[in-house]
């Protein structure tokens, strides 16, 4: 399976909206798929926003910030094992190729 360099998040809440943004392809692999990447920046006046990565973990993509040891709740919805990220999230995500 081939993936894109990007990958683009869309429809999260308000709350997580800094996460509604490009990914790029870091160059690691887990679980045989490439990782995605969000750097951290300023959203707006200057509100904070974590960096992030998606990657797949045990058959199922899922989306975990850079300062925690385990992935948040986001995940793609779908039986495992998932092939690529592309599709509706938990938490209104929705992920698409960016060509």
């Amino acid at each position: 399976m081939s993936f894109p360099n990007h990958i683009r998040v869309t429809g999260l809440s308000f709350f997580l909206q800094g996460w509604n943004n490009v990914y790029y392809k870091t160059g690691e692999t887990s679980d045989g798929c490439p990782v995605y990447r969000l750097d951290s920046y300023k959203l707006y006046w200057g509100i904070p926003i974590i960096g992030v990565k998606i990657f797949r973990d045990e058959g199922v993509w899922k989306l975990q910030r850079e300062c925690d040891s385990y992935p948040m709740s986001i995940k793609k919805f779908g039986q495992s094992p998932q092939g690529d990220p592309f599709g509706y999230w938990s938490e209104g995500a929705h992920v698409v190729p960016v060509y």
